[in-house]
């Protein structure tokens, strides 16, 4: 892995732990402005450095025992490699196009914006280009498979990448990272982390951010409600910068760099774990009395008028047995005495029976008398 340090360019060789290395520091070509150099270590047998001011290009096949430089057209605000093809972001907002590293140049097209400043790989070797049209130093809109899409926000800090893993384009700005989802034509915000995003890095497993000293990780597929891993590298100051080196899909090597030192930081993408899932209570709804069915209007006919039949009443049908539950209060309460009524004819039937009961006593005494003195004439 190469890094940019200080006044130097080193080359550290990893070692079977990832933690063991050997540094070693490149001689640089005369005339290399390291102030203004980025790397490019994406080729197979190639270390390219540009200077995108310059418009310069510097490549090595021996890695950097001697250097080859090749010059652009014009000068660049931007300069991108991908595999062996470089493109160049010119100051006149044309993109220029190189497949022979630098040598020849094709003639610069036109990129349809205003002030073009960035350039990025993109999807099935297409190019990503970023810049502003109202300010030269304001990224608003990109230019991408054919099409111009204005950014969610505006601002002056923008970093995008390209994840061939989820085939989708991310780009960061005012501290936001955003999803292009190129079918809908539109853009999606993942996270805010509310502060400047120096570096965004796309692996195999996820998205590693570098903002304000502090990197961040999410596993692939993110979502908006992806969770964000905080890495703790050792930590006395604000790094100067930091680079990746992918070992497999799942391990990945970080390497931390101040005026100083290089720290290196392994990373291990943790396993996808499923939450338990805890059933709620099934609520029970209040029963819902079931409503009447619906009955249709109908028109009344006029009732024929019949007379009424009277028929004898029952003394049952004329006072019918009224049930417990259905009597008035008053009946529920004890019952009165009976009150006796009073017949028409009782005096005369008690002359009667007077009468009767004298004629008795007469009859009685007719006939007991004689023989009560005829036994006291024996005696």
């Amino acid at each position: 892995m190469f890094l940019v340090y200080g006044e130097s360019i080193l080359k550290v060789r990893l070692e079977t732990d990832s933690q063991s290395r050997e540094v070693e520091r490149l001689p640089l070509p005369q005339g290399l402005n390291l102030s203004l150099v980025r790397m490019e270590p994406k080729s197979s047998s190639l270390l390219f450095l540009v200077e995108p001011k310059a418009g310069r290009v510097w490549f090595t096949q021996n890695q950097g025992f001697s250097w080859n430089r090749r010059e652009i057209q014009t000068s660049a605000n931007d300069i991108r490699l991908k595999g062996n093809i470089i493109w160049a972001a010119g100051t006149d907002s044309k993109i220029y196009k190189s497949e022979d590293a630098g040598k020849t140049w094709q003639p610069g097209i036109s990129s349809g914006i205003r002030w073009l400043l960035r350039l990025e790989p993109g999807p099935q070797d297409e190019l990503l280009a970023a810049g502003g049209t109202s300010e030269a130093t304001l990224f608003d809109t990109i230019s991408l498979a054919g099409g111009f899409y204005a950014l969610p926000l505006s601002g002056k800090d923008f970093e995008a990448a390209f994840s061939p893993d989820d085939s989708s384009v991310y780009c960061t700005t005012q501290g936001r990272l955003y999803r292009f989802l190129l079918e809908e034509e539109r853009w999606e915000e993942i996270v805010n982390l509310r502060g400047t995003i120096a570096k965004i890095t796309v692996s195999s497993g996820g998205i590693y951010l570098f903002a304000n000293s502090q990197v961040y990780f999410s596993a692939f597929p993110l979502t908006v409600n992806s969770g964000w891993e905080t890495l703790n590298p050792e930590t006395r100051a604000r790094w100067l910068g930091c680079q990746l080196a992918e070992i497999s899909e799942t391990e990945s090597l970080l390497f931390f760099w101040d005026s100083s030192r290089i720290i290196p930081y392994y990373h291990e993408v943790p396993e996808e774990t499923e939450e338990e899932i805890i059933p709620e209570p099934v609520k029970t709804e209040d029963p819902v009395p079931p409503k009447p069915p619906a009955t249709e209007p109908v028109n009344p006919e006029p009732a024929k008028i019949e007379p009424a039949k009277v028929e004898p009443v029952t003394p049952e049908a004329a006072n019918p047995e009224i049930p417990k539950s259905q009597q008035p209060a008053s009946q529920l309460l004890p019952p009165k005495p009976p009150q006796l009524e009073q017949k028409q004819g009782s005096a005369a039937l008690l002359v009667v029976v007077i009468i009767l009961s004298l004629v008795l006593l007469f009859l009685l005494a007719v006939i007991i008398v004689p023989k009560w003195r005829t036994y006291r004439y024996y005696a």
